[in-house]
């Protein structure tokens, strides 16, 4: 839903779980970047992709990744 009323990703972190849904970027690819820098495991595909990570992130690290797309 959220990345349909944003057009564009959603990006969902409830301590180390991570969800992510996408219309325009890769949420794989997505996942795999924010796993580089707190690390963890997960996967999915382009539309959608979830985990856990090895450490908590915080927003700021999610919108500096988010950014880089």
């Amino acid at each position: 839903m959220i990345a349909s009323a944003i057009d564009g990703a959603g990006v969902v972190v409830s301590g180390v779980n991570i969800a992510i849904s996408s219309n325009k970027i890769n949420a794989n690819d997505l996942l795999k970047k924010i796993q580089n820098v707190a690390g963890g495991k997960g996967g999915g595909s382009p539309k959608a992709a979830n985990g856990k990570l090895s450490r908590n992130v915080t927003t700021n690290e999610i919108v500096t990744i988010l950014k880089e797309q």
